[in-house]
């Protein structure tokens, strides 16, 4: 089912025209000195990456677009060369005028259209023990619209746990619930920086009809499945040993589309096709005449847990995550340890179905401390034996109690306030 995810992320990234840069080839190997593209961001060059280190009979389900307003959190709050990287990584502007721009691009998908739904949130988990720069707080605020509450990672994880979790739940009407865990919250975290992205759409000409068909699945079996019916016309083409064809969601400009790519021979495990002939397929839709087609699809959904750093890395974007070298500090107050990116994920979850699709997913960039703290210096004052006290006013000299404590009691007070 690899070629059907191919589409779900262009789907996710909201594009129905030509969006890969050429020249990335899927069997290139990785470059030890891997260097940022000087085009523009290929929306699916973190795609190629995760489908590499995929199983063959894995779903790979990836948003380019929750993971580039993610990014654009952080690089509010980025500095130096970071910040600089973080530019060049998503093709941007420098300073806040790429991030009006990422911000507009969001903008634009939620305007949607009749038939087709598009919601994009953005939000701040802070920690309670952490203080933010105001002015980073007031530009993911009225940049990109972040909400922000505090938690307590530290003490509480299973309440900050719940808080994130309800956001993601809301943000994705119910598609994604539990991003995280008690046991997975980064208790030293000083901020998860949030995206959520949801998109519901009509099929323009809704599937009608049904049977079951065999399907060839990635390990190899070949099993009955549910399989939808729609007659009607469809851009479809042939690029290469590939076969593409587009469905459109909405009634009027039908501005989005479900592109699926699938290998003219039907085997189960083929190297995914070079990102430039992914563009190629693309632009081979955008220019067919439609004409009649029966397809049949899967109804299915599929879900994906991702670890964005190795990607992000490989792909030449990693001074955020270098505990050394990370210049996180616009968003935290002086004075307290540097940050840098210590995890970086999404969770992403695609369901089609005969009257059209829902997708959603939830990226997280979790800003942390460098270091631990640093080592208390200074002489120890401990009370281990008896000892005199006092209570007084400083203000006047007067004692209100005192005494001697030779023989302390055990007590656990009514009011704790920790």
């Amino acid at each position: 089912m690899r070629s059907l995810m191919l589409a779900a992320a262009c789907l996710l990234g909201g594009c129905t025209s030509s969006i890969v840069a050429d020249g990335e080839s899927a069997a290139a190997p990785p470059r030890s000195e891997p260097s940022l593209p000087s085009e523009a961001f290929s929306q699916l060059a973190v795609y190629d990456r995760l489908v590499r280190a995929a199983a063959a009979d894995a779903n790979v389900v990836y948003s380019p677009t929750s993971v580039s307003q993610a990014l654009g959190l952080v690089h509010l709050g980025a500095g130096g060369t970071t910040k600089e990287q973080i530019e060049r990584f998503l093709a941007i502007a420098p300073g806040e005028t790429g991030d009006r721009a990422l911000a507009a691009r969001a903008a634009s998908l939620r305007e949607g259209e009749r038939g087709v739904k598009v919601e994009i949130a953005n939000a701040l988990f802070l920690s309670r023990d952490w203080s933010f720069q105001p002015a980073f707080l007031d530009a993911t605020r009225t940049i990109y619209g972040a909400s922000a509450e505090r938690v307590d990672f530290m003490n509480d994880p299973a309440g900050a746990a719940a808080v994130i979790n309800a956001w993601a739940d809301d943000k994705t009407d119910g598609m994604i619930r539990n991003v995280v865990t008690p046991d997975t919250i980064q208790r030293e975290a000083a901020a998860y920086l949030a995206n959520a992205t949801f998109f519901e759409g009509d099929w323009s000409a809704r599937f009608k009809g049904a049977e079951t068909k065999p399907f060839l699945f990635g390990d190899g079996t070949q099993r009955p499945f549910h399989m939808m019916k729609n007659e009607g016309e469809f851009a479809s083409v042939s690029v290469g040993n590939w076969r593409a064809l587009r469905m459109t969601y909405g009634f009027e400009q039908r501005r989005f589309a479900f592109d699926v790519m699938m290998p003219e021979a039907r085997v189960a495990d083929v190297p995914a096709p070079a990102l430039g002939q992914i563009d190629a397929m693309a632009s081979a839709l955008d220019k067919a005449t439609p004409a009649p087609v029966r397809v049949w699809l899967p109804r299915f959904e599929a879900d994906m847990r991702a670890d964005l750093i190795p990607p992000l890395k490989a792909l030449g974007l990693t001074l955020p995550f270098d505990r050394d070298r990370a210049d996180l500090t616009p968003m935290a107050e002086p004075g307290q340890r540097p940050l840098h990116i210590g995890e970086a994920f999404q969770v992403a979850k695609l369901q089609v179905y005969e009257s059209g699709t829902r997708a959603a997913a939830v990226t997280m960039m979790v800003a942390m401390p460098t270091s631990a703290p640093p080592p208390f210096e200074g002489p120890e004052f401990t009370v281990d034996r008896p000892f005199l006290f006092a209570i007084r006013d400083l203000r006047t000299g007067e004692v209100l109690f005192f005494g001697r404590i030779a023989a302390p009691q055990p007590f656990v007070p009514k009011r704790q306030d920790g």
